[in-house]
Parts: structure tokens; sequence; C-alpha cells
């Protein structure tokens, strides 16, 4: 108890109290703590892995690679002792492993020299541990898979061409694609944003990976049919991750296909939990139609068109520019407002036309530049209503 009540002290004044303390305080404290994690009491390991946990989030001690080494070593070696059966310490020490490996994902993109250095080493054995728990009850489980997400978004082109962890990498993604699958709603949300981070690692190519087929069935199944929109909301999400054409592979047509026949569903008709994420799913379907535009190749034009399930007898010059314009904007990392939201919706559900589609595949050919009057035309638009 007395341990426990000092973890919350130590911990309890956050990044900034622990930043202005002298260098020596602070490593005295780090020291400390990671001896603790060797005590023969299961609660004194537990607070402090957990602490650790804490620290290692912390702007002015994330980047110190030896630190994290440690901390690293301390949560593989908590999970694989003879505590490694008391669940409560499994759930703390996974909740570290969770925050540990967000670490690892802000130095790649803030500390590229820490990627470089980090051992391939400890990087696989972390791979292992998490591969060992991901079975465990659901509470682990939501950890394991954020932790896993974030290995393989972590994970550089000279670690992955090793054989080894080419399997590491097809495991884990099998093991994300089953918690996305399987088990409570909070798990399978953690599933699908541990894949968009997957996704966001250009050095992993679905299309060329023995994973790929399975992970985009998964994901289609999961944007079409799944009963909890939070969990469509992430697979829709993960899907518009692909950087380019080419990691898309013979599932594009497939992946268009599902993101238009989701968004024909009457998603507004939503059981009353889901009642306030209708129109969230709904614009990250849009966002996943505008991303499938922006990287698609003339090749695919054909297929495209006769996925789509709208017709159009009336002209719509006007809903072309719309899509255009928005697709623009989206391109350029543009914020979107909620009538353009609309507006495009509107533009999706009349753009039926072969020859509307094939206007906007044009324009999409080369750099679309976002129209200077193109919030005068939305506002226009609307005043027209």
């Amino acid at each position: 108890k007395q341990w426990y009540q000092r973890r919350v002290a130590i911990t309890a004044g956050g990044n900034m109290v622990f930043g202005a303390l002298e260098t020596h305080t602070q490593r005295l404290i780090m020291t400390l703590v990671l001896a603790l994690t060797h005590h023969p009491t299961i609660t004194v390991v537990s607070s402090a892995c957990r602490c650790l946990g804490v620290f290692v989030t912390y702007p002015v001690i994330r980047d110190d690679l030896l630190f994290v080494a440690d901390t690293a070593n301390a949560i593989i070696r908590s999970l694989e002792d003879r505590h490694a059966g008391d669940v409560s310490l499994v759930l703390r020490v996974s909740w570290s492993l969770g925050n540990l490996s967000d670490t690892l994902v802000a130095n790649k993109s803030n500390n590229p020299m820490f990627v470089n250095d980090f051992s391939d080493l400890l990087l696989g054995r972390l791979f292992e541990v998490c591969m060992r728990w991901v079975g465990g009850n659901d509470k682990i489980k939501s950890n394991i898979v954020r932790a896993l997400g974030n290995l393989l978004k972590f994970i550089k082109k000279t670690t992955y061409e090793k054989v080894h962890f080419m399997d590491y990498v097809a495991s884990g993604v099998k093991c994300l694609l089953q918690a996305a699958n399987t088990g409570m709603m909070k798990t399978r949300w953690n599933a699908c944003y541990a894949l968009v981070n997957t996704l966001q690692n250009p050095v992993l190519n679905p299309a060329t990976s023995t994973w790929g087929e399975q992970l985009f069935t998964t994901l289609e199944d999961v944007i079409r049919t799944c009963k909890n929109y939070k969990v469509r909301i992430n697979a829709a999400l993960a899907l518009a991750q692909c950087p380019t054409r080419t990691h898309y592979g013979d599932f594009f047509l497939r992946i268009w296909g599902a993101a238009l026949a989701s968004l024909t569903q009457d998603i507004r008709e939503a059981p009353a939990n889901m009642v306030g994420y209708s129109e969230k799913l709904r614009l990250q379907l849009l966002l996943l139609l505008c991303h499938l535009v922006l990287v698609h190749e003339p090749a695919d034009r054909a297929g495209m068109v006769r996925y789509f399930p709208f017709t159009s007898s009336t002209g719509d010059e006007e809903e072309v520019r719309r899509v255009v314009v928005t697709c623009a904007r989206i391109s350029n990392n543009d914020t979107l407002t909620p009538v353009e939201v609309e507006c495009f919706g509107t533009a999706i559900k009349t753009c039926g036309e072969v020859g509307s589609w094939f206007t906007v595949f044009e324009h999409m050919l080369t750099p679309v530049k976002l129209p200077s009057d193109a919030e005068a035309f939305v506002t226009s638009d609307i005043s027209k209503k």
C-alpha cells in the first residue's frame, strides 16, 4: 500500500513537474522504479510497471533510448516471469506496453536517429510478448492490439526485410484481423484503429503480402455489416490509409464497391446507441471514396462506373464540380465544413452518369487546385434551396 501511494505521488505531478527536477534527481527516480520491477511482490512490480508506463510518455525523457530500452525489457520480463499468471499484473503491464509503443511511434516521427538505433532484437521480443498475450481477456487484448498496431507502424524497411520479421508482421496483422472480427466492441474498435496505424507504414504493402487478401476482405466485411458504427468508422479510416494505388492491388474495385454499398445503406436509421455516430460514419465513407478517386488509375474507370449504384437523367455539371472541389480540398488537407460534407453527399448520389464520372476522373488526372470561389459556390448553392 505504501509503494502504491508513492507511485501515485511520483506520477501525479506529470511531465511539467518531472521536467522541472534536476537531471540527477530524474535519473535517481527512473533507476529506483526500474529496480522495483525485480521486486518479489506482485503489487510492487505491477505499480512499478505502471509508473514506467507513465514516465515513458513524458516528452522530456521519451527520446532517451537507454531508458526506453530498459522500460521495454522490464515490461517484457514482467510478462514472462513467474508472476505473469496474475491477471491484474498483466492488465497493468499491458497498458504500459501500449504507452511504450506510443512512444516508439512518436520518436519515429520526431527523432529518426532513435529508429535507427533501436535494437531489432528488442523489437522482436516485443512482438513475441504481444503474440503471447493477444489471446488474453478482452481488457488485456485491447491493450495488446494497440501495442501491435504501433509496433507495425514503427518497423523500418531494413528490419522488415529480415525473414523472421516478415513472420512477425504477418502474425501480428492476422491477430489484429481476428480481433477486429470477434470479441467486445472496444477490442474490435482498437483492432481497427491498430490497422490504421499498420497501413500508415509505407514499408508494409498489402498487395504484395501474404496477409493482404485477408486484410481487405475483413475490413470490407466490417464496413458493410458491423452493427457498431464506431468500429465501421475505424475500418473505413483504415482502408483510406494506403498511400498509393499499388498498395490496393487487385482489391481496389472491391473496396470501391464496398464503400459505395455502405454509403447507400440508410445509416441514418441507426440503433439508438449509434445515432450520434451515423453522420461521422457517412463522412468517413465519403472521405474513403475521395481517397480512392485521388489514387485511381485510368484502367480502373470502367470498373468503378460498373460498381456505381445510381443513375441520373439530368445534367449535373454543378454536382461534378462539387465532387472535384471536395476532392481537391481533401488532397490539400483542408477541413470540410458540415455544409460541404452534405453537398458532397448529394454529389455522390446524383453523379450517376458515366460521362459525369469520367469528367471527374479527367479532372483528377492532373493536380487539382482549390478554386478561389469554392466557398462562394457552396454558399450560393445552399441559398438556392
